[in-house]
C-alpha cells in the first residue's frame, strides 16, 4: 500500500516526531490508494497533525467510542476543571508526574500548560494501546521545538516493570473514579 501522503509531513525537524507518526502510520490498514476513503484519511491526517487544539486526537477517539466500549476499556475522560484543580492544588510544576491510567494525555497536556517544561519529567502508562499512540503524538505537539522520545508506555500501571518508573516521583496525578 502506498504510504500517506501528509502535507508538512517531510518538512518536520524533529525526528522524534516524524518516527512517531511512522511507526503510527504503519499499524494503519489503508484503503487503495487514490479512492475517496484514502484520500478522506489523507486530509483526516493532515487537519488532525496541523492542528492547535491541546488534544484533538483524544477528543475525536473518546467522541468515536460507544459509551458501553468505554466503561469495558475502563476509559473515562476527566473533565479538564478536575485536572485543574488537581494541578493547581499541587501548586509546583516541576518534578516528575505520572498518570498512571493517561489515556490520550488530557493530564499531561494541562500539565504544560500549567507549566511543567521538561517533557522528560512527565510519564503516562495506559493499557489502551491507540490511546498510548495518541498520548505520546500529543506530547510531541505540546514541546513543538524539542526532540525528546515521549515516556509514555502501553503497560498496566500495577504490573509496570521498575524499568519503566524513575527512581522518584513528585507527582501521581490520574482520574479519581
Amino acid at each position: 500500500a502506498e504510504p500517506l501522503k501528509l502535507k508538512s509531513y517531510s518538512n518536520w525537524q524533529r525526528q522524534s516526531l516524524k518516527n512517531e507518526l511512522s511507526l503510527w502510520l504503519q499499524d494503519i490498514t489503508l484503503p487503495k490508494a487514490g479512492t475517496k476513503k484514502y484520500v478522506a484519511y489523507s486530509e483526516l491526517l493532515n487537519l488532525l497533525t496541523e492542528s492547535h487544539q491541546a488534544d484533538t486526537l483524544g477528543i475525536i477517539y473518546q467522541s468515536l467510542l460507544v459509551t458501553g466500549e468505554k466503561s469495558k476499556l475502563g476509559s473515562y475522560y476527566t473533565p479538564q476543571d478536575i485536572i485543574i484543580d488537581v494541578l493547581e492544588s499541587y501548586g509546583e510544576c516541576s518534578g516528575t508526574l505520572l498518570d498512571p491510567c493517561c489515556g490520550t494525555g488530557h493530564f499531561l497536556l494541562t500539565a504544560v500548560a500549567f507549566g511543567y517544561q521538561t517533557p522528560e519529567h512527565l510519564m503516562g502508562f495506559d493499557t489502551d494501546t491507540l490511546s498510548v499512540k495518541i498520548a505520546r503524538l500529543n506530547l510531541l505537539f505540546a514541546f513543538p521545538t524539542k526532540d525528546f522520545v515521549p515516556k509514555i508506555y502501553n503497560l498496566d500501571t500495577l504490573s509496570a516493570s521498575p524499568q519503566y518508573l524513575p527512581e522518584t516521583i513528585d507527582l501521581i496525578a490520574t482520574n479519581p473514579p
